[in-house]
């Protein structure tokens, strides 16, 4: 599968089965969830996998670390990765939730991308208003993280910076899965930005592209002609925390 996308790809071989994740999607778009909790790695397979990624960040500009930890792996493992970047002049966006979402925000990621949900679980309160999510998100950039990209689901996302928030959203119909919506948002938002584009055009390429997911079957695809036909729909505006109203 990643050969046919067309992606380089290092193999660092491990002693256990890769997961298998299933989502059975009903034609409402109701989606439920059978993820598999994956092996476990020896510490001499993290070693293996952290030298990959180290002689591998010479030729990028980001370096991703996404998705759940595996059974012996330390919580604070994404933190190390995040400082591996540094060390090697690369930007880190770290997507995942949990205690290692906590612990990663201690080195001071560039970017993080929870969902409502995540942002729940790091300060403790449900936003339930965009200032309350601009206000979480803002929490969470005083713990660390330099810019906070917050999916809302149907209602779009939230990019928090130093120099203030952003709103995005896209009207979007016939949702078929949201499946690998959220991962797809990030790689909009990395594509924008590795080409130097602004941050609001990032957030709308993030937007974009996260609702062309919700139109495909299967985790995280989408059409790159949905992405040019939806980045012409989303909105982009300003925004304020509730503190500032």
């Amino acid at each position: 599968m990643l050969s046919t996308s067309g992606l380089d790809t290092v193999i660092v071989p491990i002693g256990g089965d890769i997961r298998s994740n299933i989502s059975l999607t009903q034609p409402d778009g109701t989606v439920t969830k059978i993820n598999e909790p994956g092996p476990s790695l020896s510490a001499a397979e993290r070693d293996r996998l952290i030298s990959a990624v180290a002689s591998n960040l010479g030729a990028t500009n980001w370096l991703v670390c996404a998705g759940s930890l595996p059974t012996g792996v330390r919580d604070d493992w994404y933190g190390e990765l995040v400082e591996l970047g540094r060390r090697h002049g690369v930007q880190v966006a770290v997507d995942t939730s949990g205690e290692p979402m906590t612990q990663s925000l201690h080195a001071r990621p560039d970017v993080v991308k929870p969902n409502v949900h995540e942002l729940a679980e790091l300060t403790g309160a449900m936003p339930s208003t965009l200032g309350e999510v601009i206000e979480a998100a803002n929490e969470v950039r005083h713990r660390g993280a330099r810019t906070v990209l917050a999916s809302l689901g149907a209602d779009g996302a939230v990019l928090v910076d130093a120099d203030g928030a952003l709103w995005g959203h896209a009207p979007v119909t016939g949702v078929v899965s949201t499946v690998g919506a959220g991962d797809a948002m990030l790689a909009g938002y990395l594509a924008a930005r590795v080409a130097e584009q602004p941050l609001d055009e990032a957030l709308r390429s993030a937007v974009a592209t996260g609702a062309a997911a919700t139109l495909e079957v299967g985790g995280g695809r989408f059409d790159k002609r949905e992405v040019s036909r939806l980045v012409t729909t989303v909105t982009v505006s300003a925004a304020e925390p509730v503190s500032a109203r």
